[in-house]
């Protein structure tokens, strides 16, 4: 079981990946370019890191919101009942209703709080 599970777009991953070192210093934190085999049915996989995370980060960009993929993990996410932290990368319209019951973190390169200056 993870703390965190971080579901994100691929447009998005430098971000992402220097977001996972941020969290996994003290945070048990999962995505999917871990322990996934190259033959595993990789949809499956991620439904169970769902299952298995105690919350679930979604970096709202205008890829991620647009992808079909992340619509059915987020409904995969309310389903469970799961703890659902939004996190803005880039601003966007469209984000799917579940998102808009929750505050928002953000961390866009024009925000107060960066990670690094270079995010």
């Amino acid at each position: 079981m993870s703390d965190v599970f971080i579901f994100y777009s691929r447009y998005d991953i430098d971000f992402v990946r220097h977001l996972f070192d941020q969290l996994a210093r003290d945070r048990e934190a999962w995505t999917d370019w871990q322990d996934i085999s190259p033959t595993a049915d990789w949809f499956a996989a991620i439904y169970r890191g769902i299952e298995a995370a105690d919350s679930l980060m979604f970096i709202i960009s205008p890829a991620s919101v647009a992808s079909e993929i992340r619509t059915l993990e987020i409904e995969h996410v309310v389903k469970r009942n799961k703890r659902l932290v939004s996190v803005v990368w880039k601003d966007t319209n469209d984000v799917h209703p579940a998102m808009s019951a929750h505050n928002w973190l953000f961390l866009r390169a024009e925000d107060a709080l960066r990670l690094t200056p270079s995010c």
